[in-house]
């Protein structure tokens, strides 16, 4: 049976990583897709990256995390990103998506809000 979310933050307390893991939103959609935003904007390329690095290897923990209290998990990304940091976004990109992470804009959520309109169940 998954656990009833409440409404705020939701809270996952993986073994696989060193501290719990909170996302301000989340949705389902046959899983718990936990939303976080990462802002990314003054960064150097090494920063967005390293950061990009441990928050991508935290989504694909998630999603191996099989004895969740909340059943399956997905983790998707909102970045804000500077409008010099084209190679940045692309490799953050990148880097999410070889873990199984999603990642949406800031300036580009108009697929993220549709999707869960489109898909969302009550929770």
């Amino acid at each position: 049976m998954e656990e009833k979310l409440e409404p705020g933050p939701v809270v996952v307390n993986a073994p696989s990583l060193p501290k719990p893991f909170r996302a301000p939103f989340a949705f389902r959609n046959g899983w718990l897709n936990l939303i976080d935003a990462m802002a990314f904007e003054g960064m150097s390329g090494s920063e967005v990256f390293n950061r990009t690095s441990i928050h991508a290897v935290e989504g694909q923990l998630l999603a191996e995390y099989k004895e969740s209290p909340y059943g399956d998990l997905g983790l998707i990304v909102v970045a804000k990103f500077g409008a010099d940091q084209e190679e940045d976004r692309r490799r953050a990109t990148e880097v999410f998506e070889k873990h199984g992470v999603a990642m949406h804009t800031f300036a580009g959520l108009d697929g993220l809000i549709e999707q869960i309109r489109r898909e969302a169940h009550r929770v």
